[in-house]
């Protein structure tokens, strides 16, 4: 019974494949695939540094990793400014901080949460908490 699952799959892979290769311009398919020729052995970090998630602004991507590596451990979220409010910017951000919840550009700040300042503007009043990439990690005022 095993063999013949592995076979469907195969199968069913082969098939995937098939239609998806059918969707995207040969041109699109040897981009795809020197990319992955050149990336196979590169840390999953450049890999997506280096995909199209990151690509409207790669220094976002280095920004996030950074105040990542910053975020303390019990912070209930992140609101994130200093960029324009884009599902790019949101999914990216809310994918590579999970679980933390995060916003981008939001209108107001849940209470307990921080503020990330991409570039240099610095909200009144907001204790910093940590310097990042390209950018400020604060804690809302006591």
């Amino acid at each position: 019974m095993g063999d013949r699952r592995r076979n469907l799959a195969v199968l069913a892979a082969a098939v995937l494949c098939l239609v998806e290769l059918r969707t995207i311009s040969p041109k699109e398919v040897s981009r795809r695939w020197r990319y992955l020729r050149h990336y196979a052995f590169e840390s999953l970090e450049s890999r997506r540094f280096a995909g199209a998630a990151t690509s409207f602004d790669r220094n976002y991507f280095v920004f996030l990793n950074s105040m990542l590596r910053h975020l303390p451990a019990d912070a209930r979220g992140v609101a994130i400014f200093g960029l324009k409010r884009t599902t790019h910017a949101y999914y990216l951000a809310a994918y590579w901080l999970a679980p933390t919840p995060t916003l981008v550009s939001p209108d107001r700040i849940p209470p307990g949460w921080l503020a990330a300042v991409y570039g240099d503007q610095q909200p009144g009043g907001w204790r910093p908490i940590a310097s990042v990439y390209h950018g400020m990690l604060y804690e809302a005022p006591r």
